[in-house]
């Protein structure tokens, strides 16, 4: 329970991220997805004064019951997913669509079912719209000592506002938790580390700067800086 409390507290960070325009559906009330997101993630290929924008679908799940088998249908075809670390060190089964960057805004519908050992079905779907409004390209500084993060970032083209979140580290990866800030202050921002790691185990984690596009649910993080927490 302690983990779908914090999970239901960063999508209210992530609210207007992760899209909306999806359904949680299940034939037994008893199986059910419990979490379920998605976002956009845009990577930046940056040669010279080239910059080459690389889009992947990032769908995340999480049921009350052993996952037997997850499968997404996209428009491009039968998609796998794989397993998340445990970062709440309290059982969460999370998996992620296992999908590759391309060069073409990832729109259309993204279909999950998955199965437990009793073969019974619980589903979730979403539709990415297309945008041209994609991100622009992002700097940042981060640092941590003492208990306390620095970070520091340029403002970013068509960017709705930045998250600095702390994630899992080693791919698959995921942000799990962050702090929302609507721009970018030429002074940076100064935090405590329990302001977006309280309750978390022990064992390294990936510090970022986010930048969010919220009405297509658009993100790019910064160069990540490892952590590690006592």
């Amino acid at each position: 329970m302690r983990t779908i409390l914090r999970l239901k507290q960063f999508i209210f960070v992530l609210l207007s991220v992760t899209l909306l325009n999806s359904c949680l559906k299940s034939d037994d009330p008893d199986f059910a997805i419990t979490y379920a997101s998605c976002v956009v993630l845009q990577k930046n290929i940056i040669d010279g004064d080239q910059v080459e924008k690389r889009f992947l679908p990032h769908i995340q799940i999480i049921a009350n019951e052993v996952m037997e088998s997850y499968t997404c249908q996209g428009p491009e075809g039968i998609l796998s997913m794989e397993s998340m670390p445990d970062s709440y060190g309290q059982g969460a089964q999370s998996k992620i669509l296992n999908s590759q960057f391309s060069t073409t805004f990832p729109k259309g519908n993204y279909r999950v079912s998955v199965k437990n050992a009793k073969q019974e079905i619980a589903g979730w779907s979403v539709d990415i719209k297309d945008t041209e409004k994609v991100l622009g390209t992002i700097e940042a500084t981060i640092s941590y000592e003492n208990g306390r993060v620095k970070a520091k970032w340029n403002k970013v083209e068509n960017a709705s506002f930045y998250l600095v979140g702390i994630g899992t580290k080693g791919e698959p990866y995921s942000l799990i938790n962050g702090k929302k800030f609507t721009d970018s202050p030429e002074s940076g921002v100064d935090f405590a580390i329990s302001d977006i790691s309280a309750g978390f185990t022990k064992g390294e984690y990936q510090l970022v700067v986010r930048a969010v596009q919220s009405e297509a649910g658009i993100v790019l993080d910064s160069e990540s800086v490892i952590i590690t927490l006592d």
